[in-house]
């Protein structure tokens, strides 16, 4: 949950500068709320979550569209025609990404476990909604990391 946090106040921090100098807090704030939330028991808590996972997916599957039907490559070079930092060091971008990859899809794994353990909240027919969970998580591992 930590590294998620501080990926998340991360990102947030990097679209609104103004806010680097408060992460602690923020992180704190975050940490304070999600569990708050957690408390109130698994399904209110899933029931606060659904929405911002939705969110995310519909973002990343959208963000993987748009990537697909693009007509010409992102342009690499600046308004003064040199070539910018990505363009000189493509090759280094490129192997830090599929680590990123990499570190993202492993870090995705830990909702199989999550499913794995919330098994016996499921209602019944228990093993097939498990099973239907985890298919489908499977599938949105496979389309939006790979």
């Amino acid at each position: 949950m930590a590294v998620a946090t501080t990926a998340g106040v991360a990102a947030l921090t990097s679209a609104f500068p103004a806010l680097y100098d408060d992460r602690l807090w923020l992180c704190l704030v975050v940490l304070v709320l999600i569990t708050a939330v957690n408390l109130r028991g698994i399904v209110d808590s899933a029931k606060a979550f659904i929405a911002p996972t939705v969110v995310f997916v519909v973002s990343i599957l959208v963000m993987i569209a748009v990537g697909l039907f693009r007509d010409a490559p992102a342009p690499t070079a600046t308004a003064a025609g040199h070539a910018s930092a990505l363009a000189d060091n493509a090759t280094n971008v490129g192997a830090l990404l599929l680590l990123k990859a990499f570190a993202s899809g492993s870090s995705a794994l830990t909702g199989v476990e999550a499913i794995a353990n919330a098994v016996p909240s499921f209602r019944a027919p228990r093993a097939r909604r498990a099973k239907d969970a985890e298919v489908a998580l499977g599938v949105i591992l496979g389309v939006a990391g790979g």
